[in-house]
């Protein structure tokens, strides 16, 4: 993780935090002054797939679903890939459903819509 963040900082962002971790990478929140506080995935270069990301760049720069996050750029750095998004400040689905609170209608609707 730490040389993550160096990868991170050489590209001019500071690391306010790291936001989550998984199979394929790690999640940081930055901020770089030109785009402000952003999300930063850093994953190994073999993992990364580039037609998805295609495709989610299509999606995000087409502007129709407000539900879709934009990807803002992506790096491919040594042996790892960089990419940074907008910041969506919601946890996961799962998260929501673990925690058992009553989620009004109107985000409901809006869920089941992207399933």
């Amino acid at each position: 993780m730490e040389y993550e963040k160096q990868l991170l900082q050489k590209q001019g962002y500071h690391v306010l935090k790291t936001l989550g971790s998984g199979g394929f990478g790690n999640v940081y929140l930055v901020f770089k002054q030109d785009i402000g506080i952003v999300a930063a995935k850093v994953m190994k270069e073999k993992d990364f797939d580039f037609n998805e990301w295609k495709v989610g760049l299509k999606l995000g720069r087409e502007g129709k679903n407000p539900f879709v996050l934009k990807y803002i750029s992506t790096t491919i750095n040594e042996e790892f890939a960089i990419i940074i998004m907008e910041y969506a400040n919601m946890k996961s689905l799962q998260n929501l459903i673990d925690k058992k609170k009553v989620i009004p209608l109107g985000i409901v609707r809006v869920i089941m819509r992207q399933i």
